[in-house]
Protein backbone atom coordinates (compact mmCIF):
# COMPACT_ATOMS: atom_id res chain seq x y z
CA UNK A 1 0.00 0.00 0.00
CA UNK A 2 1.57 3.35 -0.85
CA UNK A 3 0.49 6.79 -0.07
CA UNK A 4 0.99 10.43 -1.74
CA UNK A 5 4.58 10.59 -0.49
CA UNK A 6 4.96 7.41 -1.95
CA UNK A 7 5.73 5.79 0.96
CA UNK A 8 4.59 1.75 0.72
CA UNK A 9 3.67 -0.90 3.57
CA UNK A 10 3.44 -4.77 2.58
CA UNK A 11 1.19 -7.32 4.22
CA UNK A 12 0.53 -10.83 3.12
CA UNK A 13 -3.18 -12.27 4.21
CA UNK A 14 -4.06 -16.50 3.69
CA UNK A 15 -7.81 -17.23 2.96
CA UNK A 16 -8.60 -20.67 4.82
CA UNK A 17 -10.03 -23.45 2.52
CA UNK A 18 -13.90 -23.77 3.85
CA UNK A 19 -14.09 -26.50 6.47
CA UNK A 20 -17.27 -28.98 6.63
CA UNK A 21 -18.81 -30.05 10.14
CA UNK A 22 -18.98 -33.14 11.11
CA UNK A 23 -22.19 -34.70 9.87
CA UNK A 24 -23.45 -37.49 12.11
CA UNK A 25 -25.91 -39.60 10.83
CA UNK A 26 -28.78 -40.71 12.93
CA UNK A 27 -30.03 -44.43 12.07
CA UNK A 28 -32.50 -47.06 12.08
CA UNK A 29 -31.82 -50.53 10.79
CA UNK A 30 -34.14 -54.02 10.44
CA UNK A 31 -32.28 -57.00 9.69
CA UNK A 32 -33.63 -60.06 7.89
CA UNK A 33 -36.66 -61.82 10.24
CA UNK A 34 -36.07 -65.30 8.56
CA UNK A 35 -33.56 -67.25 7.22
CA UNK A 36 -33.34 -66.45 3.23
CA UNK A 37 -36.44 -63.75 3.27
CA UNK A 38 -35.29 -59.77 1.64
CA UNK A 39 -37.49 -57.97 4.41
CA UNK A 40 -35.04 -56.02 6.00
CA UNK A 41 -34.50 -51.90 6.01
CA UNK A 42 -32.70 -49.15 6.69
CA UNK A 43 -33.93 -45.87 7.48
CA UNK A 44 -32.30 -42.26 8.40
CA UNK A 45 -33.49 -40.51 10.74
CA UNK A 46 -31.54 -37.73 10.96
CA UNK A 47 -28.13 -36.00 9.82
CA UNK A 48 -26.09 -33.58 12.64
CA UNK A 49 -24.36 -29.93 11.50
CA UNK A 50 -26.33 -29.92 8.39
CA UNK A 51 -27.64 -26.61 7.20
CA UNK A 52 -30.08 -27.23 4.01
CA UNK A 53 -31.28 -29.53 1.56
CA UNK A 54 -29.69 -33.27 1.85
CA UNK A 55 -29.23 -35.76 -0.52
CA UNK A 56 -28.89 -39.45 -0.53
CA UNK A 57 -27.22 -41.91 -2.48
CA UNK A 58 -27.12 -45.26 -1.78
CA UNK A 59 -24.83 -48.34 -2.82
CA UNK A 60 -28.81 -50.37 -4.23
CA UNK A 61 -29.25 -46.99 -6.58
CA UNK A 62 -31.63 -45.59 -4.35
CA UNK A 63 -32.05 -41.97 -3.15
CA UNK A 64 -34.49 -42.47 -0.68
CA UNK A 65 -34.08 -41.36 2.93
CA UNK A 66 -34.95 -45.42 3.58
CA UNK A 67 -34.47 -48.38 1.41
CA UNK A 68 -36.52 -51.51 2.16
CA UNK A 69 -37.58 -55.31 0.88
CA UNK A 70 -33.35 -56.11 2.03
CA UNK A 71 -31.63 -58.70 1.60
CA UNK A 72 -28.78 -60.04 3.52
CA UNK A 73 -26.17 -58.51 2.51
CA UNK A 74 -24.17 -55.17 2.63
CA UNK A 75 -24.98 -51.85 1.86
CA UNK A 76 -23.27 -47.93 1.70
CA UNK A 77 -24.48 -44.53 1.33
CA UNK A 78 -23.32 -41.08 0.69
CA UNK A 79 -25.38 -37.96 2.02
CA UNK A 80 -24.28 -34.48 1.25
CA UNK A 81 -25.48 -31.28 2.31
CA UNK A 82 -26.46 -29.43 -0.95
CA UNK A 83 -25.86 -25.73 0.76
CA UNK A 84 -22.03 -26.47 1.92
CA UNK A 85 -21.37 -29.06 -0.54
CA UNK A 86 -20.23 -31.84 2.13
CA UNK A 87 -21.11 -35.14 2.52
CA UNK A 88 -20.86 -37.88 4.66
CA UNK A 89 -21.07 -41.77 4.30
CA UNK A 90 -22.01 -44.97 6.43
CA UNK A 91 -21.80 -48.54 5.35
CA UNK A 92 -24.40 -51.07 6.85
CA UNK A 93 -24.78 -55.03 7.02
CA UNK A 94 -28.12 -56.19 6.95
CA UNK A 95 -28.30 -60.36 8.59
CA UNK A 96 -30.40 -62.96 8.85
CA UNK A 97 -30.82 -65.77 11.16
CA UNK A 98 -29.79 -69.14 10.55
CA UNK A 99 -32.61 -71.50 9.26
CA UNK A 100 -35.29 -72.71 10.97
CA UNK A 101 -35.72 -76.48 10.58
CA UNK A 102 -37.48 -79.15 12.63
CA UNK A 103 -36.97 -82.74 12.86
CA UNK A 104 -38.75 -85.98 14.02
CA UNK A 105 -38.23 -88.84 15.53
CA UNK A 106 -41.31 -91.89 15.88
CA UNK A 107 -42.29 -95.03 18.30
CA UNK A 108 -44.46 -96.86 15.85
CA UNK A 109 -47.52 -98.86 17.11
CA UNK A 110 -45.53 -101.76 18.86
CA UNK A 111 -49.12 -104.05 18.65
CA UNK A 112 -51.90 -104.32 16.54
CA UNK A 113 -54.98 -102.07 17.36
CA UNK A 114 -52.70 -100.56 20.57
CA UNK A 115 -52.89 -96.94 18.92
CA UNK A 116 -49.82 -96.50 20.94
CA UNK A 117 -47.76 -94.64 18.89
CA UNK A 118 -45.14 -91.79 19.87
CA UNK A 119 -43.79 -88.52 17.53
CA UNK A 120 -41.10 -86.04 18.61
CA UNK A 121 -40.53 -83.11 17.35
CA UNK A 122 -36.56 -80.89 17.37
CA UNK A 123 -36.68 -77.52 15.99
CA UNK A 124 -33.47 -75.66 15.45
CA UNK A 125 -32.30 -72.09 13.72
CA UNK A 126 -34.06 -69.32 13.86
CA UNK A 127 -34.47 -67.31 17.35
CA UNK A 128 -35.60 -69.31 19.97
CA UNK A 129 -38.35 -69.90 21.62
CA UNK A 130 -40.13 -72.22 19.85
CA UNK A 131 -43.85 -72.90 19.34
CA UNK A 132 -44.97 -76.32 18.31
CA UNK A 133 -48.30 -77.30 16.74
CA UNK A 134 -49.18 -80.85 15.42
CA UNK A 135 -52.03 -81.64 12.62
CA UNK A 136 -54.22 -83.20 15.46
CA UNK A 137 -54.16 -80.38 17.65
CA UNK A 138 -51.47 -81.21 20.14
CA UNK A 139 -48.90 -77.93 21.30
CA UNK A 140 -46.27 -80.16 22.98
CA UNK A 141 -43.22 -81.44 21.64
CA UNK A 142 -43.73 -84.90 21.89
CA UNK A 143 -47.06 -86.51 21.75
CA UNK A 144 -48.17 -90.11 22.09
CA UNK A 145 -51.17 -92.45 21.87
CA UNK A 146 -51.30 -91.95 18.25
CA UNK A 147 -53.22 -94.28 15.84
CA UNK A 148 -51.66 -95.17 13.01
CA UNK A 149 -51.15 -92.33 10.32
CA UNK A 150 -49.89 -88.55 9.22
CA UNK A 151 -48.98 -86.05 11.14
CA UNK A 152 -47.31 -82.50 10.35
CA UNK A 153 -45.64 -80.56 12.71
CA UNK A 154 -45.72 -76.73 12.66
CA UNK A 155 -42.51 -75.28 14.33
CA UNK A 156 -42.85 -71.04 14.97
CA UNK A 157 -40.01 -69.08 16.47
CA UNK A 158 -39.80 -65.61 18.36
CA UNK A 159 -39.81 -63.59 14.60
CA UNK A 160 -43.24 -66.04 13.60
CA UNK A 161 -40.61 -67.84 11.23
CA UNK A 162 -41.93 -71.52 10.56
CA UNK A 163 -40.20 -75.07 9.60
CA UNK A 164 -43.00 -78.13 8.82
CA UNK A 165 -42.43 -81.85 9.25
CA UNK A 166 -44.66 -84.94 8.14
CA UNK A 167 -44.21 -87.90 9.53
CA UNK A 168 -46.05 -91.48 9.81
CA UNK A 169 -46.91 -93.90 12.02
CA UNK A 170 -46.87 -97.47 11.26
CA UNK A 171 -49.71 -100.05 11.61
CA UNK A 172 -48.36 -102.69 13.40
CA UNK A 173 -47.56 -105.39 10.67
CA UNK A 174 -48.72 -108.92 11.85
CA UNK A 175 -46.71 -112.04 11.05
CA UNK A 176 -48.58 -114.65 9.15
CA UNK A 177 -50.19 -117.17 11.55
CA UNK A 178 -50.74 -120.60 10.44
CA UNK A 179 -53.08 -122.83 12.03
CA UNK A 180 -52.02 -126.53 12.44
CA UNK A 181 -54.49 -128.73 13.34
CA UNK A 182 -56.04 -132.31 13.57
CA UNK A 183 -59.74 -133.33 12.90
CA UNK A 184 -61.61 -136.12 14.19
CA UNK A 185 -64.47 -136.73 11.81
CA UNK A 186 -67.99 -138.09 13.20
CA UNK A 187 -67.96 -141.57 13.46
CA UNK A 188 -71.16 -142.88 12.70
CA UNK A 189 -74.82 -140.58 11.84
CA UNK A 190 -76.44 -139.30 14.64
CA UNK A 191 -73.64 -139.48 17.26
CA UNK A 192 -72.02 -136.44 18.33
CA UNK A 193 -68.11 -137.32 18.72
CA UNK A 194 -66.19 -135.12 16.53
CA UNK A 195 -62.77 -132.92 17.76
CA UNK A 196 -60.91 -130.43 16.32
CA UNK A 197 -57.73 -129.66 18.05
CA UNK A 198 -55.30 -127.01 17.12
CA UNK A 199 -51.86 -128.17 18.07
CA UNK A 200 -49.92 -125.67 17.14
CA UNK A 201 -49.63 -121.62 15.39
CA UNK A 202 -46.44 -120.70 13.69
CA UNK A 203 -45.20 -116.98 13.88
CA UNK A 204 -46.43 -116.52 17.73
CA UNK A 205 -44.42 -114.67 20.32
CA UNK A 206 -46.62 -114.33 23.35
CA UNK A 207 -49.74 -116.13 25.16
CA UNK A 208 -52.44 -117.45 22.78
CA UNK A 209 -56.25 -116.84 23.27
CA UNK A 210 -58.50 -118.83 21.79
CA UNK A 211 -62.28 -118.50 21.01
CA UNK A 212 -64.41 -120.94 19.17
CA UNK A 213 -68.20 -120.10 17.65
CA UNK A 214 -69.60 -122.43 20.09
CA UNK A 215 -68.18 -120.56 22.95
CA UNK A 216 -65.02 -122.69 24.22
CA UNK A 217 -62.38 -121.18 24.86
CA UNK A 218 -59.24 -124.75 25.13
CA UNK A 219 -57.18 -125.09 21.93
CA UNK A 220 -59.53 -128.01 21.40
CA UNK A 221 -62.69 -129.00 21.47
CA UNK A 222 -64.45 -132.40 21.62
CA UNK A 223 -67.73 -134.18 21.65
CA UNK A 224 -69.18 -131.96 18.09
CA UNK A 225 -72.38 -132.98 16.41
CA UNK A 226 -72.34 -132.41 12.92
CA UNK A 227 -72.16 -128.42 11.66
CA UNK A 228 -69.82 -125.74 11.59
CA UNK A 229 -67.45 -124.60 13.76
CA UNK A 230 -64.77 -121.69 13.39
CA UNK A 231 -61.91 -120.45 15.73
CA UNK A 232 -59.86 -116.94 16.19
CA UNK A 233 -56.71 -117.26 18.38
CA UNK A 234 -54.93 -113.87 19.62
CA UNK A 235 -51.64 -113.59 20.07
CA UNK A 236 -52.24 -111.68 23.81
CA UNK A 237 -48.47 -110.17 23.45
CA UNK A 238 -49.13 -108.22 20.07
CA UNK A 239 -53.23 -108.81 19.44
CA UNK A 240 -52.64 -110.00 16.13
CA UNK A 241 -54.90 -113.11 15.04
CA UNK A 242 -55.67 -115.30 12.90
CA UNK A 243 -59.45 -117.60 12.24
CA UNK A 244 -60.28 -120.36 10.65
CA UNK A 245 -63.36 -122.24 9.63
CA UNK A 246 -64.35 -126.01 9.85
CA UNK A 247 -67.42 -128.42 8.46
CA UNK A 248 -67.93 -131.51 10.48
CA UNK A 249 -69.88 -133.90 8.78
CA UNK A 250 -71.53 -137.32 9.29
CA UNK A 251 -71.83 -140.87 7.41
CA UNK A 252 -75.15 -141.37 5.75
CA UNK A 253 -77.60 -143.21 8.12
CA UNK A 254 -77.57 -147.04 7.53
CA UNK A 255 -81.55 -147.76 6.38
CA UNK A 256 -82.39 -151.32 6.31
CA UNK A 257 -85.10 -151.49 3.53
CA UNK A 258 -87.69 -154.85 3.63
CA UNK A 259 -87.77 -156.09 0.63
CA UNK A 260 -89.89 -159.55 0.73
CA UNK A 261 -91.39 -160.88 4.13
CA UNK A 262 -93.43 -164.04 4.15
CA UNK A 263 -95.23 -165.31 6.93
CA UNK A 264 -94.80 -169.17 7.55
CA UNK A 265 -97.79 -171.39 6.92
CA UNK A 266 -99.02 -174.20 7.59
CA UNK A 267 -97.32 -176.18 4.02
CA UNK A 268 -94.22 -173.01 4.57
CA UNK A 269 -91.96 -171.35 6.10
CA UNK A 270 -91.10 -168.44 6.54
CA UNK A 271 -88.31 -165.51 4.73
CA UNK A 272 -87.49 -162.07 5.28
CA UNK A 273 -85.50 -160.26 2.78
CA UNK A 274 -83.37 -157.29 3.12
CA UNK A 275 -80.98 -154.37 1.55
CA UNK A 276 -79.10 -151.60 2.80
CA UNK A 277 -78.88 -148.15 0.75
CA UNK A 278 -75.07 -147.48 0.67
CA UNK A 279 -71.93 -149.77 -0.97
CA UNK A 280 -69.62 -151.75 1.41
CA UNK A 281 -68.90 -153.63 3.56
CA UNK A 282 -71.39 -155.08 6.28
CA UNK A 283 -72.10 -157.83 8.95
CA UNK A 284 -75.62 -158.85 9.85
CA UNK A 285 -76.38 -160.37 12.76
CA UNK A 286 -79.89 -161.72 13.01
CA UNK A 287 -81.73 -163.44 16.13
CA UNK A 288 -84.62 -164.62 16.58
CA UNK A 289 -87.27 -167.22 18.82
CA UNK A 290 -85.67 -170.56 19.76
CA UNK A 291 -82.15 -169.68 20.07
CA UNK A 292 -82.19 -168.54 16.37
CA UNK A 293 -78.99 -166.69 15.00
CA UNK A 294 -77.35 -166.00 11.70
CA UNK A 295 -75.26 -164.12 10.06
CA UNK A 296 -76.78 -163.91 6.26
CA UNK A 297 -78.82 -160.87 4.68
CA UNK A 298 -81.87 -162.71 3.89
CA UNK A 299 -83.19 -165.14 6.34
CA UNK A 300 -85.70 -168.26 5.45
CA UNK A 301 -86.88 -171.44 6.92
CA UNK A 302 -88.57 -168.81 9.51
CA UNK A 303 -91.01 -169.87 12.32
CA UNK A 304 -93.51 -167.37 13.76
CA UNK A 305 -92.11 -164.91 15.73
CA UNK A 306 -90.18 -162.03 16.19
CA UNK A 307 -86.63 -161.81 14.73
CA UNK A 308 -84.16 -158.63 15.17
CA UNK A 309 -81.15 -157.67 13.17
CA UNK A 310 -78.44 -155.65 13.97
CA UNK A 311 -76.39 -154.69 10.43
CA UNK A 312 -73.30 -152.35 11.23
CA UNK A 313 -70.42 -150.68 8.51
CA UNK A 314 -66.90 -150.93 8.57
CA UNK A 315 -66.79 -147.68 10.95
CA UNK A 316 -68.64 -150.15 13.58
CA UNK A 317 -71.47 -148.25 12.93
CA UNK A 318 -74.53 -150.50 13.45
CA UNK A 319 -78.91 -150.07 13.05
CA UNK A 320 -81.21 -152.12 14.41
CA UNK A 321 -84.16 -152.92 13.48
CA UNK A 322 -86.74 -156.17 14.27
CA UNK A 323 -89.37 -157.74 12.32
CA UNK A 324 -91.91 -160.03 13.23
CA UNK A 325 -93.50 -163.01 11.06
CA UNK A 326 -97.68 -164.16 12.02
CA UNK A 327 -98.71 -167.91 11.25
CA UNK A 328 -101.02 -168.14 8.79
CA UNK A 329 -102.96 -170.57 7.37
CA UNK A 330 -102.45 -171.43 3.64
CA UNK A 331 -102.07 -173.54 1.25
CA UNK A 332 -99.53 -172.25 -0.66
CA UNK A 333 -97.18 -169.76 -0.95
CA UNK A 334 -98.06 -166.63 -3.13
CA UNK A 335 -94.99 -165.08 -3.96
CA UNK A 336 -93.78 -168.48 -5.28
CA UNK A 337 -96.45 -168.84 -7.61
CA UNK A 338 -98.15 -165.55 -8.30
CA UNK A 339 -97.29 -162.24 -9.71
CA UNK A 340 -98.23 -158.54 -8.70
CA UNK A 341 -97.78 -155.58 -10.76
CA UNK A 342 -97.83 -152.00 -9.30
CA UNK A 343 -97.51 -149.14 -11.80
CA UNK A 344 -96.97 -146.33 -12.95
CA UNK A 345 -93.83 -146.50 -10.73
CA UNK A 346 -92.33 -143.70 -9.83
CA UNK A 347 -95.72 -142.73 -9.34
CA UNK A 348 -97.15 -138.79 -8.08
CA UNK A 349 -100.93 -138.98 -7.95
CA UNK A 350 -101.88 -142.55 -7.83
CA UNK A 351 -101.01 -146.22 -8.90
CA UNK A 352 -102.83 -148.97 -9.95
CA UNK A 353 -102.52 -152.59 -8.17
CA UNK A 354 -103.05 -155.30 -10.44
CA UNK A 355 -103.68 -158.88 -8.82
CA UNK A 356 -105.37 -160.60 -11.94
CA UNK A 357 -102.84 -162.95 -11.76
CA UNK A 358 -103.12 -164.28 -8.38
CA UNK A 359 -106.72 -165.26 -8.86
CA UNK A 360 -107.50 -163.50 -6.07
CA UNK A 361 -110.20 -160.55 -5.69
CA UNK A 362 -109.76 -159.72 -2.24
CA UNK A 363 -106.67 -158.24 -0.60
CA UNK A 364 -105.34 -155.66 1.94
CA UNK A 365 -103.00 -153.07 0.90
CA UNK A 366 -100.96 -151.02 2.96
CA UNK A 367 -98.10 -148.16 2.34
CA UNK A 368 -94.69 -147.88 4.46
CA UNK A 369 -92.11 -145.31 4.30
CA UNK A 370 -88.34 -146.71 4.39
CA UNK A 371 -88.49 -146.48 8.56
CA UNK A 372 -91.58 -149.00 8.69
CA UNK A 373 -94.00 -146.39 9.60
CA UNK A 374 -97.65 -146.94 7.88
CA UNK A 375 -99.03 -144.17 5.84
CA UNK A 376 -101.93 -145.29 4.52
CA UNK A 377 -104.17 -148.80 4.24
CA UNK A 378 -106.71 -150.29 1.70
CA UNK A 379 -109.46 -152.98 1.53
CA UNK A 380 -110.60 -153.91 -1.59
CA UNK A 381 -112.71 -156.67 -1.94
CA UNK A 382 -113.94 -158.23 -5.69
CA UNK A 383 -111.30 -156.62 -7.73
CA UNK A 384 -108.54 -157.81 -9.53
CA UNK A 385 -107.25 -153.83 -10.16
CA UNK A 386 -107.31 -151.60 -7.10
CA UNK A 387 -106.54 -147.52 -7.67
CA UNK A 388 -104.81 -145.98 -4.84
CA UNK A 389 -104.64 -142.22 -4.18
CA UNK A 390 -100.57 -141.34 -3.29
CA UNK A 391 -101.36 -137.36 -4.09
CA UNK A 392 -100.76 -136.70 -0.53
CA UNK A 393 -97.41 -138.77 -0.34
CA UNK A 394 -94.25 -136.50 -0.09
CA UNK A 395 -91.84 -137.54 -2.37
CA UNK A 396 -89.38 -140.82 -1.52
CA UNK A 397 -88.95 -144.15 -1.70
CA UNK A 398 -91.59 -145.99 -0.21
CA UNK A 399 -92.85 -150.15 0.69
CA UNK A 400 -96.25 -151.38 -1.06
CA UNK A 401 -97.83 -154.52 1.46
CA UNK A 402 -100.24 -156.09 -0.15
CA UNK A 403 -101.51 -159.07 1.79
CA UNK A 404 -103.75 -162.19 0.87
CA UNK A 405 -105.13 -165.03 2.69
CA UNK A 406 -102.17 -166.88 1.74
CA UNK A 407 -99.43 -164.49 1.79
CA UNK A 408 -97.89 -161.33 1.21
CA UNK A 409 -96.23 -159.60 -1.26
CA UNK A 410 -94.09 -156.41 -1.28
CA UNK A 411 -93.40 -153.71 -3.66
CA UNK A 412 -90.85 -150.76 -3.89
CA UNK A 413 -92.63 -147.83 -4.76
CA UNK A 414 -90.97 -144.28 -5.92
CA UNK A 415 -93.28 -141.01 -5.37
CA UNK A 416 -91.72 -138.11 -7.53
CA UNK A 417 -93.49 -134.87 -7.60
Amino acid sequence: VGDVNECEQTQTVSVAQFGCPEMIIEDQIVNVLCYDNCDGSISITGVTNTQGTLSYNWSNGSTNSSITNLCPGNYSVTITDISLNCSTNKSYTITQPSKLSVTTAKIDESCNGCNNGTATATATGGIPPYNYNWSNGATSQTISNLTPGTYTITVEDANQCTALDTIIIDQYGCPDMVIQDSIEEISCYGTCDGSISINGISNTIGTLLYQWSNNASNSSISNLCPGNYSVTVTDVSNNCTVSKSYTLIQPDDIIITIDNKINPTSNSKGKIDISTNNDGTYTFTWTGPNGYNTNTEDIDSLEEGCYSLIVANDNDCSKDTTICLEKETATFDLNNNFVVSLYPNPASNQIIVDISKTGFTNTEISIFNISGDRYNFYKSENSKLVILDVSKLKQGLYFVEIKFETGIVFKKLVISK
